[in-house]
């Protein structure tokens, strides 16, 4: 174990040597951000940290609002000359993610998130269908649903309840974390992570899965340049009722995976790109990827997300677009407004 140690140290100042002078202070660190897509919404997820922690005495708060629309749809049967479909998934949600961190001491940073969810049938239907009519784009079958509504049913084998019919708005589930140094230099920066989310969103309204998680997780900052910086995030969430067989639930382990990529075009801009891989807590087998025998909701997300940060003295902004790039396991449609202010 001392030699996988040394040779890791080793292998670290290497790259620090290799690199041109920099610190995380020239950036402003992967985007902050979530998946507001069921069944995912539900459990603790990475958000996208810097591995860098803040200066000793540094509090900062943030607001993050999170707009994402959901729909799915299946062949049920055929009904005469024309096919019946049902929805699974129709709704759209603000949620907004309240944020403090805290550096006590010099290496250590403390951090918790209090979020408030409105699950509801939202205004985005019309403008969707006017988009993809105006460029002869297929709907599937958006056109044939009210507009504006809000369903959800996921059967899963899971035993996960995933149902819901009407508007929904309450506090969700709160994250709380610890942040710790374990290598940094000018040029990279490695820490550990361990939070816990506490279940306080109600489980019927889908703000929260009723049960604690625990979340263990490492995060790798690699700062190339003055210019440019790579951030590697990746972690294991365990939820209490995929252990506890007493549960009626019992989700799965998931695993999260966040790769960024960070140009600073100039001291109060940068642009990032994103990709993040996020395993399903669930199997439904109930839909099926067209042509495959796979699962559709068993998919790990595979996300794309393109943004920027602006940086003003204490102030921060964060904004970014959100897109599955292959399994499509996630909201159509998400953005991210997300502003910093940094106290001390």
């Amino acid at each position: 174990m001392k030699k996988i140690c040394l040779c890791l140290l080793l292998f670290f100042k290497i790259l620090s040597a290799c690199t041109a002078e920099s610190n995380a202070d020239s950036f402003s660190g992967p985007l902050w951000g979530k998946s507001i897509f069921m069944p995912f919404s539900l459990y603790y997820q990475l958000p996208g940290m810097k591995a860098a922690p803040e200066a000793q005495g540094s509090v900062q708060i943030s607001a993050a609002l999170f707009c994402g629309q959901s729909f799915i749809n299946y062949l049920k049967e055929y009904a005469g000359p024309l096919p019946v479909f049902e929805r699974i998934v129709d709704f759209e949600t603000l949620t907004l993610e309240n944020i403090i961190t805290y550096a006590p001491i010099d290496g250590l940073e403390l951090g918790a998130t209090l979020r408030v969810i409105l699950l509801y049938g939202g205004f985005l239907d019309s403008v969707i269908n006017g988009f993809h009519t105006l460029f002869g784009l297929p709907n599937n079958n958006r056109d044939i649903f009210p507009e504006n509504d809000i369903y959800i049913s996921i059967p899963n084998t899971n035993n996960v309840y995933l149902e819901l019919d009407h508007t929904a708005f309450g506090f969700g589930d709160i994250d709380i974390w610890v942040k710790f140094k374990l290598v940094q230099t000018q040029t990279i920066a490695l820490s550990g992570l361990c939070a816990l989310k506490l279940p306080n969103g109600n489980p019927r309204l889908l703000q929260g899965s009723g049960y604690p998680d625990a979340g263990l997780g490492l995060l790798f900052d690699w700062y190339l340049s003055k210019l440019f910086a790579l951030y590697i995030n990746c972690g294991i969430i365990i939820p209490y009722d995929a252990l506890d067989p007493a549960t009626t639930s019992n989700p799965f382990i998931m695993i999260n995976g966040i790769l960024g990529f960070e140009y600073a075009t100039c001291s109060w801009l940068s642009l990032v790109a994103q990709f993040e891989v996020r395993t399903s807590p669930i199997y439904s087998d109930f839909v099926v990827i067209p042509d495959t025998n796979t699962d559709f909701f068993i998919t790990p997300q595979t996300n794309l997300m393109l943004g920027l940060v602006i940086k003003n003295g204490s102030w921060s902004f964060q904004f970014f677009l959100k897109e599955d790039l292959f399994t499509h396991n996630t909201a159509d449609i998400l953005f991210n407004l997300m502003v910093t202010y940094k106290l001390f």
